[in-house]
């Protein structure tokens, strides 16, 4: 009897073809992602684990012993794609609070220009994370800041990450830590 479709994809003898596709879409599935946008990055990213981490872990909870002795080089491959897609964690965040600045500068650079010649528009809105934000007014040549900072998501929760700040002219200031903000602002550091 012939096998079905899904026991040659999911379960067969030995590691071919089949399996390095699967988790090597499990590896590219977040990519899609973070072309369309940072609301879709923290999704994309928990499907290539599911994916790739389930499968690594079921096959070789099931078939190592078995796929090493029939093809240990691929049955090595396709383990560590498998295993890669743990990088999702490290580097998915990270770009999806690069893609939340782009935003924010992009909003506030936009409000620099509506501020110029109407100074009583109220500031933007960015995202920090899970929720939207109102932007600070600035004063000393700040038009505005984002007073509550930028966000990246971990496996531990939301760290603070960056905050922006808009000059009256110029391009946004992008700040990593609190020093560089305090200088953004015209403050003196705090130790």
């Amino acid at each position: 009897m012939a096998e079905s479709w899904w026991q040659l994809w999911l379960v067969p003898d030995r590691p071919g073809i089949r399996q390095f596709v699967l988790v090597a879409l499990a590896l590219a599935a977040p990519l899609p992602a973070v072309m369309v946008g940072p609301d879709w990055v923290l999704p994309a990213l928990a499907g290539g684990i599911i994916l790739g981490l389930g499968l690594g872990v079921g096959w070789s909870v099931l078939y190592a012993r078995q796929w090493l002795r029939a093809a240990p080089v691929t049955t090595v491959v396709v383990f560590a794609l498998a295993a890669l897609c743990l990088l999702h964690v490290e580097i998915l965040p990270r770009w999806e609070l690069l893609l939340r600045l782009q935003q924010a500068r992009q909003e506030f650079t936009s409000y620099a220009v509506v501020a110029a010649s109407a100074p009583e528009t109220p500031p933007p809105r960015y995202a920090r994370g899970p929720d939207q934000v109102i932007a600070a007014r600035g004063e000393n040549g700040i038009l505005v800041w984002t007073h509550v900072p930028l966000r990246r998501w971990s496996p531990w929760g939301w760290l603070d990450r960056a905050w922006l700040v808009q000059p009256h002219q110029g391009e946004a200031i992008i700040c990593w830590n609190r020093t560089e903000l305090e200088r953004a602002l015209g403050r003196t550091p705090k130790k």
